[in-house]
């Protein structure tokens, strides 16, 4: 019989990866060396499905907590120590119970607040792949500390180009929030803003503060409680410079004073918001838009809870949160989560009271990737009091628990919620941002390797079987320290398998569950999973690239393997165990790929001429006609590619400039030394001068037919395209003709024709009612001065378009009907007065008749005389 468990030569990723990683759960509290107490603050997944973990360290006093360096621990996915880092920073002896880590392109980032000397002074530090500080900085250096017990500093990787600091400082009447931008390079200010409300006597907490990015990623969400905790905050604001987008505070609907706290926030896939907190020291989750308008909102009516509520999306959408659960006696708290659909429906609930208490409700939870799953982490305590609060700091432990998409680890235990509808009174809030002009100080930040954490550990190895070998493994659970053993299916955990440290697993695919109690210490309970399998045959595929050749007369021959435990790579040139070859000749080239169960699988590749590199295609490109009028810059858009660039003209280099149109070629040698040639043709509408000029001349009237010819008289430029247009009496506009000069029309109607070149698009004023050369104004303003000449606005009366006009009569009449002014010549029009004083303002209709060679017109209207 042949089974292996740790047998790794050649790694290959396969499909079946995910499903093992999506089997790991379990809840893990953790031992330290003497000495030692760990507050958990922030867990993070890394990319590789390991954790890791921000907690603070307690080395001194073992009666009190005096937190002297940050710490990085790390976690496998089943939840076992892998190492420890300790952070100690210069002439820093006591930290907050507050801090962040955060992933970036270049490591991690870490944040973390130290009140010495009641000075503001938040400590960031940026970190390589290898956990070594890349920067260390403190900023607000001097400037004095918000006087509250507890504050907390957030960080957020916004984007390559910034990083996000939220605090609280005191500001010149109350509390405020401080807000930095800091260059991610070398953690130089970018901007440094306190935020405060415009009503001074308003005062923002130093403890409870939260951000995340919006839906765009550009800004940040920031969720919070002030005045005194009566009433929360929701904001969203400019990443770099602090400036507000909106605002909004919330009051609950309830009688007598409440206190309202929001503690952790998200946004989700379709941009909304949601939260999670606390009111009256009932759980609260709550939805807001993406403009944090109120949605819904629950409180959870049981269990009671207080501080420590964590929110986090899973991957199919759903909402889970996590917190401590009052389980009957002071200070006494369980963890728990709740999973709700996205409309706020609870769909499961669990409660992991494996250990005796957890400290301050302090928690963390994220998403874990692909299984819709969730990592909680918490600070355990392990003490047999009945008084959480009389734990000692050498009693605090780093807590893990690890659920799949239903909140179950296979250890934990259902509890019932009840939800109660939550209601808020929705406000806008008034901000005011100042500058703080402050530097940033660089801190010495001494990094220590230490193994505190030493908790036994239960890591059961999944087992692979070779198709056909008969299916028996004695799965080993032993640990020290351990007082019982219980074995049992996950899809059955009431049937007991076994209780012996071993157990004979005789089916594949089955989910064994380990539960081993420890007694060392303390009473530790460890859970933890394995699965049998069969190893499925591996596959190859073999992929050539040619993209070397040109550099260094070579192709790339890839092995594309398909396959778990591959114990042999053998290519057909003798070279073994790598997972590509670079031959330089033509021919065939072939790879046997075996797996442990002396599977083999078999891939060949034949390189021929065919597969020698095409010649590069240049590309030609023009600027902008009119940008530079007159002339035409051409560009060989892909030069680096190319050498012994000649173009058409003469002349060489990547770029000429063309004063004519016509057709220009470009020849060159491509990287491989190829001859290629790129053409491109100049047309003569894309070389112009002027810009387009144009006017509509009206030629005769046809009086018979109602007909008019329009046409356009184009003074400079050139048209590449024409349009003309009628309007109708609700001013819509519609096609009529296209690419012609003249068009003929009915002559009662309303058009404009537009013409475009290959700048811009023009179009003419309306021309309405072609054959009537008289038009009249609408409105305009006597004189005031009697004696003087009158200008183009003092009087009333045509504009004379005719070329002749042989008879004409205009009347003007008041509102009550009466003529005020009547004329037989164009060029007499109406000053608006009655001898020497100026007509009432108002309305006045006026009737007109002419008579030119084109027929007799009719015309009447009103004017409105102005003073």
């Amino acid at each position: 019989m042949r089974f292996y468990t740790s047998i790794v030569f050649f790694v290959i990723i396969s499909g079946m990866s995910s499903q093992l990683f999506a089997q790991e759960t379990f809840d893990r509290l953790h031992q330290l060396q003497q000495n030692f107490s760990m507050l958990s603050q922030d867990v993070i997944q890394q990319d590789n499905g390991n954790y890791l973990v921000f907690s603070t360290i307690d080395t001194l006093d073992a009666e009190t907590l005096d937190l002297t360096s940050a710490n990085l621990s790390f976690f496998d996915p089943k939840g076992n120590f892998d190492r420890s880092i300790d952070y100690y920073f210069r002439d820093t002896i006591n930290l907050e119970p507050d801090g962040q880590v955060e992933l970036t392109e270049e490591g991690f980032l870490m944040s973390a607040i130290s009140d010495a000397d009641t000075m503001f002074n938040i400590i960031i530090v940026a970190m390589d792949p290898g956990r070594n500080p890349i920067w260390s900085h403190t900023y607000g250096s001097g400037l004095e500390i918000a006087q509250e017990a507890n504050h907390q500093a957030e960080i957020l990787n916004v984007s390559d180009s910034i990083y996000v600091v939220l605090a609280t400082v005191q500001g010149e009447n109350n509390q405020e929030l401080g807000m930095i931008s800091l260059d991610p390079e070398n953690g130089d200010i970018l901007s440094f803003n306190s935020l405060q409300f415009s009503d001074s006597d308003a005062m923002v907490n130093a403890l409870d503060h939260n951000m995340t990015l919006s839906s765009d990623t550009t800004r940040v969400i920031v969720a919070g409680n002030y005045a005194n905790g009566e009433a929360a905050y929701l904001l969203e604001a400019d990443a770099t410079t602090g400036a507000i987008a909106w605002s909004r505070s919330f009051t609950p609907e309830s009688t007598g004073s409440s206190n309202i706290s929001l503690t952790d926030l998200t946004v989700a896939i379709d941009s909304s918001i949601l939260v999670t907190g606390t009111v009256d020291d009932k759980a609260l989750i709550a939805r807001f838009d993406f403009l944090g308008n109120y949605i819904w909102g629950f409180e959870v009516a049981e269990p009671v809870n207080t501080d420590g509520l964590s929110i986090s999306i899973l991957e199919n959408g759903f909402i889970r949160i996590a917190g401590g659960q009052v389980t009957g006696e002071a200070n006494i708290y369980t963890p728990f989560q709740i999973t709700f659909t996205p409309d706020g429906n609870p769909i499961s609930q669990a409660q992991f009271p494996l250990f005796s208490g957890s400290y301050l409700v302090d928690a963390q939870i994220v998403a874990t990737a692909e299984d819709n799953g969730s990592m909680f982490l918490g600070t355990g305590v392990d003490i047999d009091s009945s008084d959480v609060s009389a734990a000692i700091p050498t009693e605090l432990r780093p807590r893990l628990i690890k659920t799949n998409g239903m909140d179950a680890t296979t250890c934990e235990e259902e509890f019932m919620i009840r939800l109660d509808s939550s209601l808020f009174i929705m406000d806008t809030l008034i901000w005011q941002s100042t500058d703080i002009s402050d530097g940033s100080d660089t801190i010495e930040t001494t990094v220590v390797g230490t193994s505190p954490i030493t908790t036994p550990i239960l890591s059961l190895q999944d087992t692979t079987f070779c198709p056909g070998d008969p299916v028996e493994f004695l799965i080993d659970a032993t640990t020290e320290g351990a007082v019982s053993y219980v074995w049992f299916d996950a899809e059955s955990p009431t049937d007991i398998l076994g209780t012996d440290s071993t157990f004979l697993a005789t089916e594949l695919d089955v989910q064994y569950v380990a539960v081993v109690e420890v007694m060392d210490e303390f009473c530790y309970i460890m859970c933890d999973t394995t699965t049998l399998t069969d190893l499925d045959p591996p596959t190859v595929q073999l992929n050539l690239l040619n993209d070397r050749f040109c550099s260094d007369g070579t192709f790339e021959v890839i092995a594309q393997i398909q396959g778990a435990s591959i114990t042999d790579v053998l290519w057909s040139t003798g070279e073994q165990n790598v997972s590509s070859i670079r031959p330089s000749e033509f021919g065939t080239y072939s790879v046997t790929v075996t797996n442990m169960c002396d599977d083999t699988a078999q891939g060949s590749l034949q390189i021929s001429e065919s597969d020698l590199p095409a010649a590069l295609v240049p590309t030609l490109g023009r600027s902008n006609p009119c940008d530079t009028p007159g002339s035409l810059d051409l560009t060989l858009t892909n030069a680096a590619n190319f050498s012994n660039i000649v173009w058409s003209t003469g002349e060489m280099g990547t770029s000429i400039t063309v004063t004519e149109p016509g057709t220009f070629t470009i020849d060159a040698l491509d990287v491989c030394g190829l001859p290629v040639t790129g053409t491109i043709t100049v047309g003569a509408n894309e070389i112009f001068s002027d810009p387009l000029e144009f006017n509509v001349e009206i030629g005769v009237c046809d009086e018979q037919n109602d007909l008019v010819e329009l046409s356009v008289n184009i003074s400079q430029g050139t048209a590449n395209f024409i349009e003309w247009f009628s309007i109708d009496e609700n001013d819509n506009s519609q096609s009529i003709a296209q690419d012609v000069q003249s068009i003929t029309q009915n002559s009662m109607g309303t058009y404009f024709v537009r013409l475009t070149d290959v700048c811009s698009t023009v179009d003419s004023a309306p021309i309405t009612d072609p054959c009537q050369c008289l038009q009249f104004p609408n409105a305009f303003i006597p004189s005031n001065q009697s004696t003087r000449d009158f200008g183009p606005n003092d009087t009333f009366g045509p504009v004379n378009n005719c070329s002749e006009v042989l008879s004409y009569n205009l009347k003007i009449f008041n509102r009550w009907g009466q003529m005020v002014f009547e004329s037989d010549a164009v060029a007499d029009e109406w000053t608006g007065r009655d001898g020497n004083n100026i007509d009432r303002a108002g309305v006045y209709v006026w009737v007109a008749s002419y008579e030119t060679s084109n027929g007799e017109f009719k015309l009447k209207g009103d004017v409105t005389l102005l003073q």
